[in-house]
């Protein structure tokens, strides 16, 4: 079932956009490749594997790989596997077995990022040589399988830095999360592994960089007077330095005292107040935040590490590009009968518009008393209980003339009428749904689905109809209403 709610547009025209929830009407389309209709005509390739390089590499960097037969997105989903045993620097041999999922950066390419930490070990902070094999699946959407055979393979792990915790503060996620909202304080944990230990004679100093753009870095005054106001908030980015003089691990949370300079200036000394996540620009759909950290010892050998961390609204419309059509209209003809004469004729449809929409749609949460909350049984208690707090408000939609955009559109069709037939064009108007997604997220960057977002959209077809009689049937398909 489908409440409509009207999207208002210039000139006073209507396009209603239709909600459906997901619990009541869910999509069972394989993906936007236009469902199983087209899924039967592909058949699921065989990844081919090339080469995996490079030799090595540290925590945060990516493994490229080469081949051929990559399954797309839009087809399905591709998983590796490691196999093989890894040699840490202590002697130690520690068998593997682990699924990868990498990231396909066009059909014969794709990357695999070692993070948060060294995978190949169970503490996941040793350095070593994995030796073994890679093989790649293609899982189709229409539930095909097809897998590589396995290409033997090496790789060293460099001294690093190690992602411990990445985590919203008190929000009680995974200790490293991969997704949060807008405005979340977080808090980081880094250990650094290879380098000299830390010694109050010999210590490790670390540098973090958080740009201005993605980030909020609030600091306490400073207890002892420097003369100097802070730099202003606009600058490039916050720097703010800790001295490890005992361990291999550092935390930036509220409270920890830091050196901090803002816009290449140097405010001082001084304790973290917050750090947050950036509020997302209006235009913006989210936030890509990184925080980068680098690591010295005392004999000048350093690490780096990218922390990136992905930046939600509460609520977002996910789409695609995806169409579906809805309905088709009787054709009509948009002529008279066209005689072709003794000698035959050539004839040409045109057909022109231009129009000008002024549309501007966002989402809201309208905080209005409490409404019914629904469990979500694929959860686990704590993130259900999460999801009833934070979803108790109602759900809507604002449209404004912010944004504007001119549109122009011909349509032109020519055919040939034979000698001693007659020829009409015919016009048929289609009636499309463009499917958006509508998701929330929570704290820990949980995606709960809500439903769709339907907007109506129009196209028209052409069709010139010839035949020794006048008004010839057109070839267009029959009046036909495909969904609600």
């Amino acid at each position: 079932m489908f409440a409509r709610r009207p999207v208002r547009i210039a000139r006073g025209s209507v396009l209603p956009v239709l909600f459906c929830v997901a619990v009541a009407c869910g999509d069972d389309s394989p993906g936007p490749s236009g469902g199983p209709e087209n899924l039967s005509r592909w058949e699921n390739p065989t990844p081919v594997l090339w080469s995996v390089s490079p030799p090595s590499l540290a925590v945060g960097q990516s493994l490229t790989i080469l081949g051929q037969g990559f399954i797309a997105q839009d087809r399905g989903q591709l998983t590796g596997r490691l196999r093989g045993a890894f040699f840490d620097d202590r002697g130690g041999v520690s068998e593997v077995d682990l699924e990868m999922r990498p990231t396909r950066l066009s059909p014969g390419k794709l990357q695999w990022r070692l993070w948060p930490d060294v995978v190949f070990h169970p503490d996941g902070d040793r350095l070593g040589r994995f030796v073994g094999s890679l093989s790649l699946s293609n899982h189709g959407f229409d539930g095909s399988v097809r897998r590589s055979a396995a290409l033997p393979f090496a790789v060293t792990v460099n001294p690093s830095i190690i992602a411990r915790v990445v985590r919203p503060s008190g929000a009680g996620c995974a200790p490293v999360t991969a997704d949060t909202l807008e405005n979340q304080p977080v808090e980081l944990t880094v250990e650094v592994v290879g380098l000299r230990a830390a010694t109050p004679q010999a210590p490790i100093e670390l540098s973090w960089s958080f740009p201005t753009e993605m980030w909020k870095v609030e600091l306490h005054e400073s207890p002892f007077p420097t003369g100097m106001p802070d730099p202003s908030p606009q600058s490039p980015a916050t720097v703010l330095e800790q001295r490890l003089t005992t361990g291999e691990a550092a935390t930036l949370s509220h409270g920890v005292s830091v050196v901090a300079h803002v816009g290449g200036k140097l405010v001082g000394q001084r304790k973290l107040k917050t750090l947050r996540t950036h509020s997302i620009p209006a235009e913006g759909k989210r936030l890509e935040a990184t925080a980068s950290v680098a690591a010295v010892d005392a004999s000048g050998r350093w690490v780096s590490l990218a922390i990136p961390i992905a930046v939600h609204r509460m609520a977002e419309l996910d789409y695609d590009g995806s169409t579906r059509v809805a309905e088709r209209f009787g054709a009509l003809p948009v002529s008279d009968c066209i005689p072709g004469g003794d000698m035959g004729r050539n004839v040409t449809y045109q057909e022109a518009s231009r129009e000008v929409r002024e549309r501007s749609l966002s989402f809201n949460w309208f905080s209005k008393g409490a409404v019914e909350t629904h469990p979500i049984s694929w959860f686990n208690q704590a993130m259900e209980r999460a999801v009833r707090l934070e979803f108790s408000a109602e759900f809507g939609v604002r449209v404004d003339g912010a944004v504007s955009s001119s549109k122009s559109a011909g349509t032109e069709l020519s055919g040939h009428i034979l000698p001693d037939h007659f020829g009409v064009f015919y016009r048929q108007t289609v009636k499309l749904y463009r499917v958006g997604r509508l998701l929330a997220y929570n704290a820990c960057g949980a995606a709960i689905p809500l439903g769709e977002a339907i907007v109506t959209d129009w196209i028209f077809n052409a069709d010139l109809a010839t035949g020794t009689k006048c008004m010839p049937a057109t070839q267009l398909p029959p009046a036909q209403k495909l969904l609600p």
